[in-house]
């Protein structure tokens, strides 16, 4: 029997990457069933939601060593933001979906579990 890639790829559990700052973007993925699903966000919302200055580099390890503590956080938000359909879905394929979350939602949400951040 010949080698299906599509088999294969249903074996192989979904690669999960830990929350990341990729320009001006913070991007983590969500734990689901289905398609890798990826969210993105401002980085420059959420660091302004941790209180740090959104330019500075010093607070850029910062907020960087902040997302990956706050994964769980994060995971809850792009939760909230999917189930009340304030995301713009902006690639969809068979196997990966892209969401962003606006920064008025994104603020709304991180107010609503800011009292679990860890620091």
């Amino acid at each position: 029997m010949p080698w299906n890639p599509r088999s294969y790829t249903r074996l192989v559990p979904k690669p999960i990457h830990e929350p990341i700052f990729i320009a001006n973007k913070l991007s983590w993925d969500v734990h689901v069933d289905g398609p890798h699903t990826t969210f993105w966000a401002s980085a420059t919302t959420f660091k302004y939601a941790l209180g740090l200055r959104p330019r500075a580099r010093e607070d850029e390890k910062t907020a960087e060593r902040l997302a990956k503590k706050n994964w769980a956080i994060l995971e809850l938000i792009g939760r909230d933001a999917l189930a009340t359909g304030a995301v713009k879905t902006d690639a969809s394929k068979g196997w990966q979906v892209h969401h962003t979350i606006d920064d008025a939602t994104f603020t709304r949400l991180f107010e609503k579990y800011e009292d679990q951040l860890v620091r």
